[in-house]
């Protein structure tokens, strides 16, 4: 089978490519709760409706928390304590999707 220059360097430059892709994914994922010198905040698992992972249609005082530290970020929605549309829309436009666990609130709400 003969490959030709043109195809074999089409290859090799996907190839770099999803590995470049890959490594940035894993350096994101490795390093989203080191940007901070703050402790970290402790999501209160103790209040009965907030549990995780927060997902749409979660209630309590952790998704109005984190309700209002996006609301810091610039955020154009009310703290209901409800987590519906806005907050899941608000969420993907700074790069987490829903179901939202622990660590990722811990970050958020940290991060104001």
């Amino acid at each position: 089978m003969k490959i030709d220059k043109k195809t074999l360097g089409f290859g090799i430059f996907f190839f770099l490519l999803a590995g470049t892709i890959t490594a940035w994914n894993l350096n994101k994922y490795y390093n989203r709760n080191k940007n901070s010198d703050k402790p970290p905040v402790v999501p209160d698992k103790s209040v009965k409706g907030d549990s995780f992972p927060l997902e749409r249609g979660s209630t309590g005082e952790n998704v109005k928390a984190l309700q209002k530290s996006l609301i810091s970020m610039g955020a154009n929605f009310n703290a209901t304590g409800y987590l519906g549309s806005q907050t899941e829309a608000f969420l993907k436009n700074l790069g987490y999707d829903l179901p939202l666990e622990d660590f990722d609130y811990a970050n958020l709400v940290h991060s104001k």
